[in-house]
């Protein structure tokens, strides 16, 4: 299957941003656009492998850049860095994901009625705060993502279905967590659902997570394969349901 990838540049203020876009060559129709959101890692080759497993599947996809050209971390100070600055700087997040959501929209090979979008880790709570935030998303998957928030979701805010990932024994997410999360969106009446997969714990569909694990000493991380293949298997039922 031949795909197309290409670079794209853009500006937020007077900050640069690089997306990184891959489709189908020869699409018979506009698709729906996925906008990936990265791990706190950054936009690296992992999210660009996930990108382009998108696009193999008839999707138009967008890796979306949180942190600026060519800036990913080295390890899990820098990334945690990375991330808080973001997160303290108000309206970053969605003036960054606005961005790039405008930007694939614009695309001719996307249907701009029909944008979904998913998220890894830090990207898994960008994505849904998105979706808390009323951006006119289909669907959204988190896998392993942050599902805590000072700003609940309000009902008739998001029309669309929520997927969220997360590993039981994941400390980042424990279960108050948990409940609290599955509390809100049935208080908002969002058709969402939780999938805890046992004795998994973070960055389970990273394969990066045992190396990172052994390295930098984090027991929280740890790739699975069985994890990482059933929550995306869920996620391409769900986002096959708005192919054209």
């Amino acid at each position: 299957m031949s795909l197309i990838t290409q670079s794209i540049d853009f500006q937020v203020g007077n900050e640069n941003f690089t997306a990184y876009l891959a489709y189908q060559k020869n699409l018979s129709a506009p698709q729906p656009g996925v906008i990936v959101a990265h791990e706190w890692w950054g936009q690296d080759d992992y999210i660009r492998g996930r990108v382009n497993d998108l696009a193999e599947q008839g999707f138009v996809a967008l890796a979306l850049d949180m942190y600026g050209s060519g800036i990913t971390a080295d390890n899990p100070d820098q990334a945690g860095q990375l991330m808080t600055a973001v997160i303290d700087t108000k309206q970053a997040i969605e003036q960054r994901f606005s961005a790039a959501m405008d930007i694939l929209k614009q695309q001719s090979q996307v249907d701009p009625d029909k944008i979904l979008a998913c998220g890894y880790c830090f990207g898994g709570a960008v994505v849904l705060n998105m979706a808390r935030a009323g951006k006119p998303l289909q669907a959204i998957a988190s896998f392993h993502g942050l599902l805590e928030t000072d700003s609940p979701i309000q009902k008739n805010t998001f029309k669309g279905q929520i997927l969220a990932f997360t590993g039981a024994e994941d400390p980042m997410v424990n279960t108050d967590i948990v409940n609290t999360f599955k509390q809100e969106m049935t208080t908002a009446q969002v058709d969402h659902e939780l999938i805890s997969y046992p004795n998994v714990v973070h960055g389970f569909t990273n394969p990066a997570s045992d190396m990172r694990k052994e390295k930098f000493s984090v027991d929280a991380l740890g790739y699975n394969a069985h994890a990482d293949q059933d929550s995306h298997n869920k996620m391409f039922d769900l986002f096959k349901s708005f192919l054209n």
